[in-house]
């Protein structure tokens, strides 16, 4: 960029570059934002449609029946129901059970398959890890480590800390999106007036693309060289034409449709 910029200080000092890249990114965002405005009532009624379907999902779906604690054989009961890979077509939907007993928790799909959880292993000793969680205010320690070696991983989850700060991104995006809606979002008057100038442009290019490929056709540029004659001058070769056949004075007279 700042090549550019000495290059064109160079050919042409008087020249503003940040005002031209302006201009230049301005027309490519012109487009995309007309394009987006044509498309947005589709678009909307995809999302709207796509939200459907997930929600009937996660709504219709029924636990697995008759799900006993595999500690101690109790009866359970759901408390939490998820829906997995919700954007692709293989989403699918599962159930926590937690004893009513013992309080261990299992996971098993809406068919009755567990959940599918491979438990990490210890990448020097290639045996299973073990975690112990110990939480304080909003504060979750997560520590896993290796039974059998010195390994060991903390996770610190701050709830507190993460949602102020997914609070923070959030006010910058409506303040980012109060700031320049305007100017990047097209409304019900002006939208209908951009799209059909940006057809107009787009159809004016086809024109002009179609003519130069025309002027450069060999058959179009003699059919341009062809004499255009009016009636009176066509009349008059004609009858020069047949007067060598020995034919003479030719009367042009309307048909009789009799």
């Amino acid at each position: 960029m700042e090549q550019h910029r000495e290059e064109l200080k160079a050919k042409k000092p008087d020249t503003d570059f940040d005002k031209e890249v302006h201009k230049c990114c301005s027309y490519t965002v012109n487009v995309i934002k007309i394009n987006r405005y044509r498309h947005k009532k589709d678009r909307i009624s995809e999302w709207m449609e796509a939200d459907r379907v997930r929600q009937e999902k996660i709504d219709n779906a029924e636990p697995p029946e008759n799900v006993l604690c595999d500690k101690c054989h109790s009866p359970t009961k759901v408390i939490e129901k998820t829906l997995h890979d919700a954007y692709n077509k293989t989403a699918r939907v599962s159930f926590m059970f937690e004893c009513l007993k013992c309080q261990k928790r299992q996971i098993f799909y809406e068919d009755g398959s567990p959940w599918d959880y491979e438990k990490p292993q210890c990448k020097r000793c290639h045996i299973e890890l073990q975690t112990k969680y110990k939480k304080k205010g909003e504060v979750l320690t997560i520590t896993t480590f290796c039974p059998n070696c010195d390994f060991k991983e903390v996770d610190i989850l701050d709830s507190k800390k993460s949602r102020e700060e997914q609070q923070k991104k959030e006010e910058r995006k409506q303040k980012l999106f109060q700031e320049y809606r305007e100017e990047f979002c097209l409304n019900e008057e002006e939208g209908p007036k951009a799209v059909a100038n940006l057809d107009g442009i787009v159809a004016l290019v086809k024109e002009w693309k179609e003519q130069e490929k025309k002027e450069k056709d060999p058959i179009y540029q003699k059919a341009k060289q062809l004499k255009q004659v009016k009636l009176n001058q066509l009349k008059e070769l004609v009858t020069k034409s047949v007067a060598k056949e020995g034919y003479i004075d030719l009367e042009f007279g309307k048909p009789d449709m009799g």
